[in-house]
């Protein structure tokens, strides 16, 4: 009976044991229920995070093939993860070519167990896009090995599309800032030192743009008056917005220039900076000085010219009465000699009192038509017979350690004014002479013919055909350079003001250029000067005799003619001279 008892709450006590071990299962296996549901609900939860996300994760393993890829490969690449799987770089098709060797390279380096962060490159979508990923990758290491990679690729394509929008904006801005004539240059407001010249700044003062940033304007000395430059560096600092301050300040060749400087506030390289802007006004303020100049010489021949007028008109009476009593005087002789020989020489003197006059006469005309500021009608000329004519006239006052070589028996017309002419032969020879004064030396007049065409210099601005050149060379002191690019400059002249006003060479250029020609001047220290000057050759016509004898007005020593009659000058007309005869 007691083994019985015994034997019951043995098997009461197992099955109590039972019931706490099934109670313990029933419990193990909801906790594992309820862990599997949670895995189950984070893997739906994560998964759809992946699907919204821009970030692609896969791994691969240490031969390069894909061992897993996230859902979202297919919205950001057009391909479905299973598409990869299994498949190395290559065989996916989906990386640049161009940046497959830099990928290889990297996922080595994983693979040696080394993070890889930030890694761009470029991937080929299905539609034929282009889309740019920042890669990077971490090891998983198992019993000191790395079994695989995981990788997290991070779509960056509007990143990159906005960097070159903003890169090719920038260069764009850089075009502009390095084209603009005016000198633009980036201050910081902190320290006044310069973050950005463009070229103009470093064509106008001098200093290129590797010594120009990181300085100031102080240390760059760039100030003519430091008071001016320090009331500026104290607008800079207070970022006080500038409009056309007027400054002077020093290239570094030493140069002072005049210039207007505006400035603007912004923000460069993340700190507070002034854009500054100088304009370099020299030439303006040259040419207004200039023009201030040139408005007093006008004043001055204004006055000249009413001067001229006056003793124009008073001398032309006293020439009119030299012309008459010569005609007269000479018909008397003829009347009462009845053309004796003895009287010949009388008739002689009395005809070259007469040209004399007329010579007179005609530079009276010209100082009428300066002071009147008008200009004759080019007609045809014999532009060899001109130019011996005026070396006539010159010869005489040659000094004598000059030698006169003249080569002008080209025969040729042109469309000219001889008085005009006449003064440029005289500008050139003066300024000839005037070259070898300290030693003797060789003064060369010459006239050729030329023929223009498609070969000739293309500044010379000529009409194709044949010209005349006349040339007028030297073996004096020569110019420089620097000379020889101011010749033709109004009011320059390497004489002084004691010498001249520096005009002659400018007319000479003016008259030529009316006449449709050109000048050229080739000159070297200590080699002489040479003036080459090209007129268009006229066409010969039928009335050119007739046109000769008009325009040849500069008198030439000649016998009188058998009659001796000559003209006399008639009144003033219109503050010109009357010419009812002509000299032949």
């Amino acid at each position: 009976m007691e083994d019985e008892r015994e034997k019951v709450r043995k098997l009461e006590d197992e099955l109590e044991e039972t019931r706490l071990r099934v109670r313990e299962l029933e419990e193990a296996l909801a906790r594992r229920q309820r862990t599997v549901d949670a895995l189950r609900e984070d893997d739906e939860k994560y998964r759809f995070h992946f699907l919204l996300a821009n970030d692609v994760m896969f791994s691969y393993d240490d031969q390069f093939k894909v061992l897993s890829v996230s859902p979202n490969v297919e919205r950001i690449l057009g391909y479905k993860p299973e598409e990869f799987i299994g498949k190395t770089f290559y065989e996916a098709g989906v990386l640049d070519p161009e940046f497959m060797n830099q990928a290889v390279a990297n996922a080595l380096r994983v693979l040696s167990g080394e993070t890889v962060f930030g890694s761009v490159y470029r991937f080929l979508p299905r539609d034929g896009s282009v889309r740019y990923g920042e890669i990077s990758g971490v090891p998983i290491i198992h019993d000191g090995k790395v079994v695989k990679v995981v990788t997290v690729a991070r779509d960056i394509t509007a990143r990159i599309s906005m960097e070159d929008t903003l890169r090719a904006s920038e260069e764009r801005y850089r075009t502009t800032l390095e084209g603009l004539p005016d000198a633009v240059s980036i201050l910081a407001v902190e320290n006044c030192r310069y973050l950005y010249v463009n070229e103009a700044f470093s064509r106008i003062t001098g200093w290129p743009a590797a010594e120009a940033v990181g300085k100031s304007p102080v240390e760059l000395d760039l100030a003519e008056n430091e008071r001016d430059l320090e009331e500026f560096l104290a607008l800079v600092r207070e970022a006080v917005p500038v409009d056309g301050l007027e400054c002077r300040c020093r290239s570094r060749r030493g140069d002072v220039l005049d210039t207007f400087v505006s400035a603007r506030p912004v923000e460069y390289d993340g700190q507070g900076c002034m854009v500054v802007v100088m304009t370099d006004v020299t030439a303006v303020r040259r040419i207004e000085e200039e023009k201030k100049l040139m408005e007093i010489q006008s004043q001055k021949f204004e006055s000249l010219g009413t001067l001229a007028r006056g003793i124009a008109h008073d001398f032309n009476n006293i020439l009119t009465t030299i012309i008459g009593y010569t005609r007269m005087s000479i018909k008397d002789i003829l009347a009462r000699t009845a053309g004796e020989d003895e009287f010949a020489s009388v008739r002689g003197d009395l005809e070259e009192v007469r040209r004399s006059a007329l010579r007179a006469r005609d530079l009276v005309e010209q100082i009428l038509l300066f002071s009147r500021h008008t200009e004759k009608p080019l007609v045809p000329l014999d532009l060899g017979e001109a130019v011996r004519d005026s070396l006539k006239i010159l010869r005489p006052i040659l000094p004598g350690t000059v030698e006169l070589v003249q080569t002008t028996d080209v025969p040729g017309l042109i469309m000219g004014d001889p008085r005009q002419i006449h003064q440029v032969v005289t500008n050139l020879c003066t300024n000839a002479v005037h070259a070898m004064r300290d030693t003797r030396g060789r003064l060369e007049v010459g006239l050729a013919r030329v023929n223009v065409d498609d070969t000739f210099r293309p500044d010379a601005g000529l009409p194709r055909g044949p010209c005349l050149k006349l040339t007028v060379s030297d073996t004096g002191t020569g110019m420089t350079e620097g000379t020889l690019s101011r010749i033709f400059d109004p009011y320059f002249s390497t004489r002084g003001k004691e010498h001249g006003t520096g005009l002659g060479l400018s007319v000479v250029n003016g008259i030529v250029r009316s006449h449709g020609g050109c000048i050229f001047c080739t000159s070297e220290p200590g080699q002489g000067t040479t003036f080459e000057i090209f007129f268009p050759e006229a066409a010969p016509r039928a009335d050119d005799e007739a046109a000769r004898t008009h325009v040849e007005r500069m008198p030439r020593p000649r016998k009188p003619a058998p009659d001796g009659v000559g003209g006399v000058a008639g009144p003033v007309r219109d503050g010109v001279p009357a010419s009812p005869e002509k000299e032949h």
